[in-house]
C-alpha cells in the first residue's frame, strides 16, 4: 500500500498534533495497532519524525523499532543510526552506533546511545565536534558523553584530539550550552598561554563545571613567571523563574542571579621589590604593599516582584593596584569599582529607592550614602492636561571619605534633604515650531556645612526656569539618482534648536556647602557641557546662578539603499553662550562639532572637534576613518589630538590572503616625533572548525618599561565566544 497513511481508529478523533501518521512503500497492520512498514518509511507524531528503510510500530504504546538509514528528527535536532528503538510518547530511545546533530551546530557520534526521556542522552565510546566533516579536524573523544539538550554536556575520561594527535586529557568536564553570561556557550575549560611584560611567561587555567542546576563554579589556577602561583573561584548562581519566560499578571515568580569571585595571589614580584607606584583616587604615591593580594567580589540582582528589585555590588581589594596587575581588562573598563546595595520599587510614573554605599576600600575616595532614600516622579501630564509635571525627592546621610594617605583633605559628613518640582508645557506652534517652557524650584536642607559653626543648619532655595525651542526644515530631490554611487533620491534635513536655562542666585553659594554629587553625564552633549536644565543636572550641591543659551544645529543628508533610509552624512554643532558669568567663565564656551559620513559602502569617517574661541586654537580633535572591501581587506586610519596632553596616529590593516590565511597589523605613534607607542601583528589560520591566531604586540608607554606580549588564540567558529586565548590578558570573563 504505497503512500498509505494509517491513523489509530477511535470514536473520538485525536488532536492532529498527537495522531500517528505513517507512510511507506508497503505496510501491514493488524487490529491490535501493530504495523510493519517497508521502504521509504516515514512515521510522524507531534513534532517528531522517524525515517528508515524498515520499521515496526505499535500505535497503542507508540513504540517503534527501525532499521537501515535511520534518522530521528526532534525539531532541529537529528539522530542518525543503523538500528534504533524509540518511544514517541515517552522519548525513550536505544540505538547502536549513532550520530547526532543538535540545533546549535554540535555533532555527536557514539558506539551506542540510550535515553529514558528527551532530557538526557547517554553515548558510549563517543566523540563531540562542531565540524560537519566525516573526518573532523578536531574532536572531544570520551568513554561516556551525557547530553542534556539546551542545557549542558558532561564528558567522562575526555581526550581532545587535533587530527590524530591527543592534546589534553580531562577525567571529567562539563560544557554548558545555556550560559548567557558567556554569550550562550562556554567551553568549560580554558587555557591561556603567552608572555606579558609585568608577568613574564604565563599559563592561565580555568575549569567550569556545575555543582547543581543553579550553581556553576569556575575554578582558576594561574602561573605567572614573575608573580608566581595564584588562583580562586568564580561562582555563578541563579534561582527562581526564567526572566525570558512569559507570564500573566499576578503570576510573577521571584528570581535571583549573581556572581561571586574569590581570588588570591602570593605575589613574588611584590615580595622581592621595595616601594611600588600606587595610584589612588587623588594621588600617585610610592609605597610598599603586602605580597598577599586578593579580591573578593559579589554582584547580584534579585527580582522580588514585577515592580520590585534589588541590586548588590561589593568589591573588596587588597590594594589599589590589584586589578591592574591581575585583571587588566576589568581595570581599564572600571578603574574604581563601586560598592552599593539598592532596593527599588517602580511604576510607570514613580520610582522609590533605598541605597547604601559604604567605603569598602580605603584607598579609593568614596561618597558614602548611609543610607539614601529617593522618591522620583517621572514626567507626566498634570490632571490629564497638556501641562506636565516632574519631581525628585531625597533624604540621605552623606559622607565624603577621602583615600588614605591623602594630604590636605579631611573627611566631611552631612544629612541632606532635597526636594525638586518642575512644570513644563510642551506645545507645537504654527504647525512647525516646538516650544517647551519650564519652571521649577527646589529646597535643600543640610544639618552640617563648611559654615555650620556660624549657622548650625542650612536651608538653600533654588528657582529655575527656561525654554527649549526647535524646528525642522527639509528638502527632497526625488529625481537625484546615480546607480554607480547608489543614490536613490536625496533629502537634506536641518534641525536648529536652542535651549535656554536660568537659575536665580541661590541663598547659599556652592563654596558654603559640602560637595557630593557629579554634575555631568558620561556621554553625549552633557559629557562636554554640563546640563542646563533639571533634573538632568545632578550636581545638587554645586548649583549656582545660571543664565545661559545653548544653540545647536543638526544636519543630515540621506538617500535610500536596500529599501531603507541611509545617512550619507551628519553634522552637529553646539556651544554655550553665557549671559551671566562667574569668575572663571567666558561669554562663549568652546565650540563642539561632531561629523560622520558614509557616502559609499566601503568607506566611513567620524570626526569630533573642540575649538577654543578665547585662544583661537583647537583643543581636541579625534578622527577615525575606515576603508574596506567586503571581507577581503580593510584599512583604518585614526588621529587623536588633545592640546597639552598628546598627539597620536593609529594605523590598522587586515588582509585575507586566501580562504585560509589572514594577516592583521596595528600601529600607534606620535606624528611629530614618530615615536612608536604600540605595534601589533597577528596571523589567522582557518582550520575549518577553528581559527588559530598567533599574535605579537609591544606596548611602549612613555612613563613605563616596554611591554612585549605574545599570545595564541584558538576560536571555535561555531561559537566565537568559546575561545582558548590570551588576547585580553586576565580579563576574568
Amino acid at each position: 500500500m504505497a503512500g498509505q497513511v494509517v491513523t489509530p481508529e477511535s470514536s473520538t478523533p485525536a488532536p492532529p498534533a498527537k495522531s500517528v501518521q505513517m507512510t511507506a512503500d508497503s505496510m501491514d497492520a493488524d487490529k491490535d495497532g501493530n504495523a510493519v512498514l517497508r521502504g521509504n518509511v516515514v512515521i510522524m507524531w507531534d513534532k517528531i519524525t522517524l525515517l528508515a528503510d524498515k520499521a515496526s510500530m505499535n500505535q497503542q504504546t507508540k513504540q517503534a523499532h527501525a532499521e537501515g538509514n535511520v534518522r530521528l528528527r526532534l525539531g532541529y535536532k537529528e539522530w542518525k543510526a543503523d538500528v534504533l528503538d524509540y518511544n514517541f510518547e515517552t522519548g525513550a530511545v536505544k540505538a547502536g552506533k549513532a550520530r547526532a546533530q543538535l540545533d546549535n551546530g554540535i555533532f555527536f557520534e557514539g558506539e551506542s546511545m540510550e535515553s529514558e526521556d528527551r532530557s538526557r542522552y547517554i553515548l558510549k565510546n563517543s566523540y563531540l565536534t562542531t565540524s560537519d566533516y566525516d573526518d573532523p579536524g578536531y574532536r572531544f573523544k570520551a568513554g561516556t558523553i551525557i547530553v542534556h539538550p539546551n542545557n549542558r554536556v558532561a564528558f567522562h575520561d575526555l581526550v581532545l584530539f587535533v587530527g590524530p594527535i591527543p592534546v589534553f586529557y580531562f577525567p571529567y568536564l562539563v560544557w554548558p550550552l545555556d550560559d548567557e553570561e558567556a554569550g550562550g556557550y562556554n567551553t568549560g575549560t580554558q587555557v591561556q598561554i603567552g608572555s606579558k611584560g609585568n608577568w613574564g611567561f604565563f599559563i592561565l587555567n580555568s575549569y567550569t563545571t556545575r555543582a547543581s542546576e543553579s550553581i556553576r563554579p569556575t575554578w582558576r589556577l594561574d602561573y605567572r613567571e614573575q608573580r608566581g602561583l595564584a588562583g580562586g573561584v568564580d561562582l555563578r548562581y541563579k534561582a527562581g523563574g526564567d526572566p525570558k519566560a512569559p507570564h500573566k499578571p499576578g503570576e510573577f515568580e521571584p528570581r535571583v542571579s549573581g556572581k561571586i569571585r574569590a581570588y588570591y595571589a602570593d605575589d613574588e614580584k611584590i615580595r622581592k621589590s621595595g616601594d611600588v607606584e600606587v595610584v589612588t583616587s587623588t594621588a600617585v604615591l610610592d609605597e610598599r604593599i603586602a605580597p598577599e593580594r586578593y579580591q573578593f567580589r559579589v554582584s547580584q540582582r534579585a527580582d522580588l516582584q514585577e515592580d520590585i528589585y534589588s541590586k548588590l555590588k561589593a568589591d573588596k581589594l587588597s590594594d589599589p593596584n590589584f586589578r591592574e596587575d591581575f585583571f587588566e581588562r576589568e581595570f581599564q573598563h572600571d578603574p574604581q569599582p563601586d560598592n552599593f546595595f539598592e532596593f527599588t520599587k517602580w511604576s510607570p510614573n514613580t520610582t522609590l529607592s533605598l541605597m547604601a554605599r559604604p567605603q569598602v576600600n580605603d584607598f579609593y575616595t568614596t561618597t558614602e550614602r548611609l543610607p539614601e532614600l529617593r522618591f522620583d516622579l517621572k514626567r507626566q501630564p498634570l490632571f490629564g492636561s497638556s501641562i506636565f509635571y516632574e519631581g525628585e525627592n531625597s533624604a540621605a546621610r552623606l559622607g565624603k571619605e577621602f583615600a588614605n594617605n591623602t594630604p590636605g583633605f579631611s573627611d566631611y559628613q552631612t544629612t541632606r534633604v532635597d526636594s525638586f518640582h518642575q512644570i513644563l508645557y510642551p506645545k507645537q506652534h504654527f504647525g512647525w515650531l516646538n516650544l517647551v517652557p519650564r519652571a521649577g524650584g527646589r529646597a535643600t536642607f543640610y544639618d552640617e556645612s563648611p559654615v555650620s559653626r556660624y549657622q548650625p543648619a542650612v536651608v538653600r532655595g533654588v528657582f529655575n526656569a527656561g525654554i527649549e525651542a526647535s524646528f525642522k526644515l527639509h528638502r527632497t530631490w526625488s529625481d537625484a539618482t546615480d546607480k554607480e554611487w547608489e543614490i536613490d533620491g536625496l533629502r537634506h534635513i536641518i534641525e536648529p534648536g536652542v535651549n535656554y536655562g536660568f537659575v536665580m542666585r541661590p541663598g547659599h553659594q556652592p563654596a558654603e556647602l559640602y560637595q557630593f554629587d557629579v554634575a555631568r553625564s558620561s556621554s553625549g552633549v552633557a559629557k562636554n557641557l554640563a546640563p542646563i536644565d533639571f533634573p538632568q543636572f545632578t550636581g545638587v550641591d554645586s548649583i549656582d546662578k545660571r543664565n545661559v543659551f545653548r544653540p545647536a544645529v543638526r544636519q543630515r543628508v540621506q538617500t535610500r539603499r536596500d529599501g531603507a533610509t541611509w545617512d550619507l552624512a551628519e553634522l552637529l554643532v553646539y556651544q554655550d553662550i553665557l549671559a551671566d558669568k562667574v569668575a572663571t567663565e567666558t561669554t562663549f564656551s568652546d565650540l563642539f562639532t561632531e561629523f560622520s559620513m558614509k557616502p559609499v559602502r566601503w568607506f566611513a569617517l567620524d570626526w569630533r572637534g573642540r575649538y577654543d574661541y578665547d585662544h583661537d586654537q583647537i583643543r581636541e580633535s579625534t578622527t577615525a576613518s575606515r576603508f574596506y572591501h567586503e571581507k577581503d581587506w580593510s584599512f583604518s586610519l585614526a588621529h587623536r589630538y588633545f592640546r597639552e596632553v598628546g598627539n597620536e596616529v593609529g594605523v590598522g590593516f587586515s588582509w585575507a590572503v586566501n580562504e585560509d590565511w589572514t594577516f592583521r597589523s596595528d600601529h600607534r605613534f606620535d606624528p611629530s616625533s614618530f615615536d612608536l607607542f604600540e605595534q601589533a601583528y597577528a596571523i589567522d589560520r582557518d582550520l575549518h572548525s577553528w581559527i588559530a591566531t598567533l599574535s605579537v604586540s609591544q606596548l611602549r608607554p612613555a612613563d613605563r618599561d616596554s611591554d612585549l606580549r605574545i599570545w595564541f588564540v584558538f576560536t571555535l567558529k561555531a561559537f566565537p565566544e568559546a575561545t582558548v586565548d590570551s588576547t585580553y590578558i586576565g580579563s576574568g570573563n
